[in-house]
């Protein structure tokens, strides 16, 4: 496990901004945990940032799912 700093974070999730990312934690984004004293440093875990990653929905397999006659396998 490795504590990420925001610019690690952004580079992840491909967001150039904090303030992007702080929405992110409004729906369901791993929250930062505060490292240094308060107000201090904060830092994210990298295996919740990995998780979150690996649960978010793959682009196109929705849809292909919904079509008529779709099946699971790949063409």
């Amino acid at each position: 496990m490795k504590v990420l700093t925001v610019q690690e974070v952004l580079k992840m999730v491909g967001y150039r901004s904090p303030v992007s990312l702080y929405a992110l934690e409004r729906n369901g984004f791993p929250r930062r945990r505060q490292i240094g004293p308060k107000g201090g440093r904060v830092g994210w875990l990298s295996d919740e940032v990995e998780e979150y990653l690996r649960s978010c929905p793959v682009v196109g397999e929705a849809e292909k799912a919904l079509r008529p006659g779709a099946t699971n396998a790949e063409p």
